[in-house]
């Protein structure tokens, strides 16, 4: 797995807005997923190169888009765990992944401590801090979405974000989730991870494998 992030620093805030996990060497679409924000990838990270950036800019409509900005970086656990979740490993399937899974956030600071993150978030004003909903609504195309985002948001404008994004997932054939977004826990894959036993994540998890049609997206 490669992972290819956009990086802005403003103040004393790292933000990390849009990541690709690229498995093998194809650049077709899987998935997309939406968390609650960026947490430790990209502790270590080089430039791309020019061959890299054009294949990115076919998955962006920013024509101000920067390759200064565009980073491989090292990834997370949060990344691995959501990989098994799209290739369904934790249901008995584990099909090979060839292509692109998006990775978005609620909101864009980049911190693994989410209490931490959430005190920035409430400091900062970048225009940075949020991706706006209708572009990453644009961006899943017709590939399965997962929401791990969690059950609490930190002010009104994540929740908004949250609540735009779910309705458009529900209305969608990949729909996997109650209808009602009070209903939901949108689990994250960490959670995932260490309770995928659990009868309940289990069934949704066959939900989100069935709903999506993987045999005909991956």
């Amino acid at each position: 797995m490669k992972i290819y992030a956009e990086f802005f620093e403003e103040g004393q805030n790292v933000f990390r807005k849009r990541t690709y996990l690229q498995f093998g060497s194809s650049w077709d679409l899987i998935g997309s997923a939406v968390l609650k924000n960026p947490g430790s990838a990209g502790q270590e990270k080089h430039q791309v190169s020019s061959e890299i950036f054009k294949k990115i800019k076919k998955f962006e409509d920013d024509i101000n888009l920067s390759v200064k900005n565009w980073f491989q970086v090292s990834s997370d656990p949060t990344m691995s765990f959501l990989a098994k979740i799209f290739d369904g490993s934790y249901i008995g399937k584990s099909v090979e992944l060839k292509g692109v899974i998006q990775l978005f956030n609620l909101f864009n600071i980049k911190d693994p401590n989410l209490i931490s993150a959430k005190k920035k978030l409430s400091r900062s004003n970048s225009r940075y801090l949020y991706s706006d909903p209708t572009v990453i609504i644009k961006s899943f195309k017709d590939k399965p979405v997962f929401l791990g985002w969690g059950k609490e948001y930190s002010n009104k404008f994540v929740e908004k974000n949250a609540e735009e994004i779910f309705e458009y997932v529900v209305k969608e054939k990949w729909n996997y989730l109650e209808r009602e977004i009070e209903s939901n826990k949108f689990y994250h894959p960490q959670y995932i991870n260490v309770k995928n036993k659990n009868e309940k994540i289990g069934i949704l998890l066959n939900h989100f494998w069935k709903s999506s049609d993987f045999k005909s997206s991956i």
